[in-house]
């Protein structure tokens, strides 16, 4: 709107003092009006672009849930990671709503900022992103500024991550290097399974029958498969926390 203003008030400005004969004081006063109009809102045009005349800051919050980043399938690892850029000291983090298999990244914006918080009461990794907007104070600014697509233009992004404890949060090239030790270790993986795994297993399921003497052979088997399950995923983890460091 203030642009259409601006063009009107010009446009009249310039048809009035060419066209406009008689009445030399009155020709005057409004061609002064109307000038004056012209540099107003050239000048909150400029003001806005400065300062932000007519707009004020309003904070926007949304918390999603997180699933690794990477396929559990492929690292047996809950991780959120990262990647450096330029000298190593700016990063953009790499997330993974639960609702969605692509791929997210944070703003490599020098007005976007991002906080990695690790919980123990979090059971699950969420981001929290939170958007300062400018919006128009009131009717009147926004009517001003329609159509100049200034309201919501953000200010600043700030992300924070909560993850739990046992969530691993890496670089690409942490990430890359420990993928390639794993597949090295990969003999020593299966024997450590095949030396470590057995007894894990007699050990929890000696437990359970401690407790409750009267499991039936197939609450027994029930207890041996997930207690294999733990152990095998305990060592794994044993070669996974090694190769990420």
């Amino acid at each position: 709107m203030i642009l259409i203003i601006l063009v009107i008030a010009l446009l009249l400005f310039l048809v009035l003092s060419i066209l406009w004969h008689r009445g030399r004081l009155l020709k005057t006063i409004v061609c002064s009006g109307l000038f004056a109009v012209a540099i107003a809102c050239s000048l909150t045009l400029m003001l806005n672009d400065v300062s932000h005349l007519g707009m004020k800051t309003v904070a926007v919050s949304t918390t999603t849930k997180l699933q690794p980043t990477i396929n559990p399938k492929k690292l047996p690892v809950n991780l959120l990671m990262y990647k450096q850029l330029g000298t190593g000291n700016e990063k953009i983090y790499l997330y993974k709503p639960t609702a969605t298999t692509k791929i997210h990244h944070t703003d490599a914006d020098v007005s976007a900022s991002t906080q990695v918080v690790r919980s123990a009461h979090a059971k699950t990794a969420t981001v929290t992103v939170t958007k300062t907007e400018y919006r128009t104070k009131n009717v009147f600014w926004h009517v001003l500024y329609y159509g100049l697509g200034l309201e919501n233009q953000v200010k600043q992004r700030h992300y924070r991550f909560t993850v739990p404890t046992n969530w691993k949060v890496v670089s690409a090239s942490q990430l890359k290097r420990a993928q390639q030790r794993l597949k090295h270790d990969k003999p020593a993986i299966a024997q450590a399974m095949k030396q470590q795994v057995p007894p894990l297993v007699k050990q929890q399921v000696a437990q359970a029958m401690q407790k409750d003497p009267t499991m039936s052979a197939q609450q027994r088997t029930r207890v041996m498969q997930r207690a294999e399950q733990q152990a095998k995923q305990r060592v794994m983890q044993q070669f996974i926390d090694k190769a990420l460091q």
